[in-house]
């Protein structure tokens, strides 16, 4: 590939549908085929057609019990290694598509795995362990306990002799010999993602938005404010850029701690990986994966750029979850579309106009295409007295906590007790707001569909996850924020 500096922005070079809900994480082999795991327990291997843009499924794999959430694949190999909700992981025969193996052990969630040079394969859990399964799962199985809430990524390092692990608990472990030899902290939320930097060490990504750099002996090396959103997935590329991706629905690049390019998508992006021809895929909570690529002969068809252009631009934002944005929307005020005339300043820089009927919309200002780029209508309290259509004078004025929130419900649990009160945006999803609700007030874990029901009847719809299909009730459209201490995963 080409230098950082010299090489062609990404654009979009192929939508791989036919999951039908969340494509919950991605993988890429050797061979430059394409893993997506996905929510509806399923999953899938694409192969890129030969001279042309777009990807085919090849393959399905079935044989999970619940919602697929991590996948990985065996180095040099096409042999893909699974992890579910249903707390097993799964080794698949490449030959004839059915689980080769079935390792069990963990006792919650598989909510990560990943594959050593040797062949170990390592898992880890919402149970607060990491699992190191030898050659493959044949052998021997590691227990690494040390975590005080979920994990949430593993990597292995290069010569098959330490093991990072991301969690719930803020801090990032290394493992040596079945022991924590260091706890990273730094991070201020949620541990959610690792990469491996080629020459320098390690990557890792947070709730808290940021993307901090370590060495492999766990020292800091860098910390970027990468998103003002929670943030999911990180991978390395060739070029030494590093791709983030998260709640905000964007992916991003950045070159020496540098944002240079921002890619916005319809949906939050839950997971990113890089190919080894240096494109990248993106698995969505819309339930589709996006390959990106450099190489202006992979591009995709207008008709295909047609169609995620619109699909960005026809989302609905709250103006409570719009970056940078402090208090509520006057769109009284608000300037009208000769605004978007004035150039922006930096990649990724948002600006919000009245367009010709009145809308409030997002814009954010593309370096590559030079110009500003519609990426959804700016919505507030659905309920608001002067504007049925959801717009109102002001977007986005209810607090709680010190946060601003949609809606902010009174909900009674017990008779003769005082209501609990449950903050809820509209583009987050039902169920994660109401386990949220739960970890916060130390409820029975049996509340969650009523209290998710509750939202539903009260809010309406979702506008940020597709409210047809069945929600994760941890990790759907939504984000995750950690429970208090103390409380499960």
């Amino acid at each position: 590939m080409a230098d950082s500096a010299e090489r062609r922005p990404f654009a979009l070079s192929a939508e791989l549908r036919g999951h039908e809900q969340d494509v919950r994480c991605v993988a890429a082999s050797s061979c430059g085929e394409v893993l997506t795991a996905s929510r509806d327990a399923t999953l899938r291997v694409w192969a890129r057609a030969v001279d042309a843009p777009g990807y085919s499924c090849v393959r399905s794999l079935v044989g999970h019990s619940h919602y697929v959430g991590a996948v990985a694949v065996v180095p040099g190999s096409g042999v893909a290694i699974s992890g579910s909700n249903d707390k097993h992981v799964i080794v698949w025969d490449e030959a004839s598509d059915a689980p080769l193996r079935v390792l069990e052990g963990h006792t919650d969630v598989v909510s990560c795995v990943a594959v050593s040079e040797e062949g170990d394969i390592i898992s880890g859990s919402w149970d607060k362990t990491v699992r190191i399964w030898r050659a493959g799962g044949m052998r021997s199985c590691e227990v690494l306990t040390g975590h005080t809430q979920a994990v949430w990524a593993v990597l292995p390092f290069p010569g098959g002799v330490s093991v990072a692990s991301a969690s719930g608990d803020r801090t990032v472990r290394i493992w040596r010999g079945g022991k924590s030899i260091a706890t990273l902290e730094g991070h201020t939320d949620v541990v959610r993602g690792l990469a491996l930097v080629a020459g320098l060490g390690f990557a890792s990504v947070a709730n808290d938005g940021t993307l901090r750099l370590w060495s492999l002996d766990g020292s800091a090396l860098l910390t970027i404010a990468a998103s003002e959103s929670f943030l999911y997935s990180v991978a390395s590329l060739p070029s030494g850029e590093l791709a983030v991706c998260g709640e905000d629905r964007t992916l991003r690049l950045f070159r020496d701690g540098n944002l240079v390019q921002a890619i916005p998508h319809p949906s939050p992006v839950w997971s990113v990986a890089c190919l080894p021809n240096g494109d990248l895929v993106t698995g969505c909570a819309d339930s589709v994966a996006r390959v990106f690529s450099c190489d202006a002969a992979l591009k995709a068809d207008s008709s295909v750029l047609s169609t995620f252009l619109m699909e960005v631009q026809a989302q609905t934002l709250p103006a409570t979850e719009i970056p940078g944005q402090v208090g509520g929307v006057d769109v009284a005020n608000l300037p009208d579309e000769s605004a978007l005339s004035e150039p922006g300043t930096k990649e990724g820089q948002y600006k919000i106009v009245r367009d010709a009927t009145g809308d409030p919309c997002l814009y954010t200002w593309s370096m590559a295409d030079g110009q500003w780029n519609k990426v959804g209508t700016v919505v507030g309290d659905p309920n608001s007295a002067s504007a049925p259509s959801g717009v109102g004078p002001t977007l986005g004025q209810k607090h709680f906590k010190g946060e601003l929130y949609d809606f902010v419900f009174d909900v009674d649990i017990a008779e003769g007790q005082p209501p609990l009160q449950l903050p809820y945006n509209r583009a987050t999803d039902p169920f994660t707001a109401a386990q949220q609700f739960i970890w916060d007030n130390d409820l029975p874990q049996t509340y969650l569909e009523q209290t998710a029901d509750f939202i539903v009847q009260n809010a309406g719809p979702s506008t940020g996850v597709n409210t047809f299909r069945n929600v994760d009730p941890f990790t759907a459209g939504g984000s995750y924020v950690p429970p208090p201490a103390g409380t499960g995963n």
